[in-house]
């Protein structure tokens, strides 16, 4: 609403982070003032952009703020390394990733040498993993659209959202992968994705909780199936 004030208490700029990016949900027609007030090093917000685009979350992680990340550092690093040890990558190795996001997990399958094609409903402004081949559009339709035109893959890779995977689940199942490294944030939807696999003939392998948001009831999982 044009006619509401935004009023950001930052305080002074000791207290804020040094590369701090603050998106605002509304159209803007002075966002620019905003940067370099308590921190700010860049603004986005409905229209536009000022200062820089994104911030480096950690080595090899540009993200914007109005992008997904996880909540801390060190919590990512277990995520990523549980993610590199479910997948048992090999060079070479034919990799699909579902729900990519900008590159999160993507980078280090790149690193393995596997060749990997990552997708998301759009593509990362500034994607972590350069070496790897990104599509644009939902899961199910880039998955159908794939296969048509030939392509196959010895693992399937996904960190869907909180609402789990059920629009490409079937197609997992169906597809010639030997793989699935699943990623959740939520395991009732995860479970329910799982019955899907296992009825379809998968197995299920290990599956490892990391608490990535200590405090809350909220719980990360590692899961594997090998068909």
């Amino acid at each position: 609403n044009p006619a509401r004030v935004i009023n950001l208490s930052l305080g002074s700029p000791g207290a804020c982070s040094k590369s701090m990016q603050l998106a605002i949900n509304a159209a803007l027609d002075q966002g620019a003032v905003l940067v370099g007030a308590g921190g700010i090093v860049g603004v986005r917000w409905r229209g536009g952009h000022a200062g820089v685009t994104t911030v480096l979350l950690e080595d090899g992680l540009p993200v914007a703020a109005d992008e997904f990340a996880q909540a801390g550092a060190a919590g990512n690093r277990a995520l990523r390394s549980l993610v590199i040890e479910a997948a048992a990558l090999v060079p070479g190795i034919r990799v699909l990733e579902l729900y990519a996001g900008n590159g999160n997990l993507t980078r280090d399958l790149v690193a393995t040498g596997a060749v990997v094609t990552a997708t998301d409903l759009a593509l990362p402004r500034h994607h972590a993993a350069p070496g790897a081949r990104f599509v644009a559009g939902p899961a199910a339709e880039v998955m159908a659209a794939e296969r048509r035109g030939g392509a196959a893959w010895e693992l399937i890779v996904l960190d869907p959202p909180r609402t789990g995977a059920r629009e490409v689940i079937d197609a997992i199942a169906a597809s010639g992968a030997a793989r699935v490294v699943y990623v959740s944030c939520d395991p009732a939807t995860f479970a329910r994705d799982g019955e899907r696999l296992i009825a379809a003939g998968w197995r299920p392998g290990t599956i490892t909780p990391i608490d990535l948001m200590p405090q809350t009831a909220h719980v990360e999982l590692v899961a594997t199936f090998v068909r």
